[in-house]
């Protein structure tokens, strides 16, 4: 009952990546400026990151001593994946905020990837 209680609590909290991202994209259309747009991806990472680490104890709940540990370490494989991709996507040409604004973007965008995924492993029988 516990853990059901947990499930819909997480699935209530937490919107689509769709709306996060059109809320983000929403800011940045507004931003007068470089800081403007750097600081909403920054928010917007911000506040995925905290809903994936919030997921992620949440699914280490549902798991066996073993199964925690596979878990664990796919997690930290593909934290180095996002950070390595979102390194790589930025444009060589671009320079600090949009750079900077850039990588905040595509981080946001794979955090609520995987945090949908998180979602959906909670949900599942």
């Amino acid at each position: 009952m516990k853990l059901l209680c947990l499930v819909l609590v997480i699935l209530l909290s937490f919107p689509v990546a769709a709306t996060e991202l059109s809320e983000m994209d929403t800011c940045l259309g507004q931003a007068k400026g470089l800081a403007q747009m750097k600081a909403c991806t920054l928010n917007a990472f911000k506040q995925a990151d905290q809903s994936l680490n919030f997921l992620y104890r949440a699914v280490l709940e549902t798991q066996t001593a073993t199964q925690k540990k596979r878990f664990g370490t796919a997690q930290q494989a593909w934290l180095k994946y996002r950070d390595s991709y979102c390194v790589q996507f930025m444009a060589a040409e671009l320079k600090g905020d949009e750079q900077i604004t850039l990588k905040y973007r595509c981080l946001t965008k794979l955090t609520l990837e995987r945090n949908e995924h998180f979602s959906e492993l909670l949900s599942s029988p």
